[in-house]
């Protein structure tokens, strides 16, 4: 069975395992092939994109959503404040709990505390005096 490539019109035999699914002759035409899709839904991707933004914005009311418990940040608009991503509480909430039930906090959890001024000794001896660390 012949197929005719949808590139550059030769015809050619299909691999056996393919058939009628393989459209094009060679790899150069399937990688031209594949820049003409990613060419023509890049636009349509976008537009996706910013409807899911925006409903997502309305569904929050244009807060930004807490990673940790989901539920919206109140931002103030203060000077080198940035835009937080989790509650204050929230991660202290996240440390002590991990702490209490004896496991030992991840990677992610001393990163947040660094940032929010604390080592883990200090954040330790400040919330509870868990000794399992």
């Amino acid at each position: 069975m012949k197929n005719i490539c949808t590139i550059c019109g030769k015809e050619y035999e299909p691999y056996y395992a393919y058939g009628e699914r393989q459209k094009t002759c060679s790899p150069e035409c399937r990688a031209v092939m594949a820049q003409q899709y990613h060419e023509k839904n890049k636009e349509r991707h976008r537009a996706l994109s910013k409807i899911r933004y925006q409903a997502q914005r309305q569904e929050n009311n244009g807060h930004v959503i807490c990673r940790i418990c989901g539920r919206p940040i109140y931002r103030t608009f203060t000077v080198g404040e940035g835009q937080p991503r989790m509650h204050y509480e929230c991660v202290l909430n996240d440390c002590i709990s991990t702490l209490r039930s004896g496991g030992k906090l991840s990677h992610k959890q001393l990163l947040r505390l660094e940032a929010r001024g604390y080592t883990k000794r200090e954040f330790i001896e400040e919330f509870g005096g868990v000794e399992s660390c």
